[in-house]
């Protein structure tokens, strides 16, 4: 970076300094202009929730972004993922003013982490996926006489087939336990259709 001493902010122990240094680095191409802008409106926001005896040192305010953030949410009713954005945010403007302050010749800036980069996985996204369909029994022939618990296959209009097995003894009321149990497997179920086949049963 060239002329890292050309920054003549305000006073360096206070807020004015923090957002005078995020938007000449946005001039000098550290920032993009809409990060410098979002990383000025989130310091505002958290340190705007600060008492008149509170600290706006840079120092100071930097351990209590957490704090900060979680009192602002109060206030403003704010959802999780606002208040995560502002903290980070501010934790990162904060960051990056003192680093400058420490050493201007070396500062480059941090990096926000690209989308879906250093993120942990979900427990969701650690189970395998599984790629093969469960194994079924093989259909009856055309020829053979269907038995108990014996696989039966309804054909759909577009080729592809539906396989079920149902016991010779099975009762009317457990067929429609059954149809209330698969139903929801349909790609376009919706749980307007349970109350729909529940009135057809009457």
């Amino acid at each position: 970076m060239t002329n890292v001493h050309a920054i003549n902010s305000p006073d360096k122990t206070t807020i004015d300094a923090v957002l005078h240094f995020v938007t000449e680095m946005g001039k000098r191409g550290e920032y993009s202009a809409n990060t410098a802008r979002l990383l000025n409106n989130a310091v505002t926001q958290l340190v705007s929730i600060l008492a008149d005896d509170e600290s706006r040192n840079p120092l100071n305010l930097l351990p209590m972004v957490e704090d900060l953030g979680r009192r602002w949410g109060v206030r403003n009713s704010a959802k999780p993922e606002t208040i995560a954005t502002y903290v980070q945010r501010s934790r990162r403007a904060l960051t990056d003013f003192i680093a400058y302050q420490e050493d201007p010749a070396s500062f480059r800036g941090t990096k926000r982490a690209p989308k879906g980069k250093d993120r942990r996985p979900s427990e969701e996204e650690k189970k395998p996926l599984r790629t093969t369909a469960p194994a079924l029994p093989p259909a009856p022939s055309a020829n053979s006489k269907v038995a108990a618990d014996e696989v039966r296959t309804f054909p759909l209009p577009d080729g592809r087939s539906i396989k079920f097995s149902i016991p010779l003894d099975v009762k009317r009321d457990e067929l429609a336990k059954y149809m209330l149990h698969i139903l929801p497997l349909a790609v376009d179920f919706s749980p307007d259709d349970v109350q729909l086949f529940r009135m057809s049963e009457r």
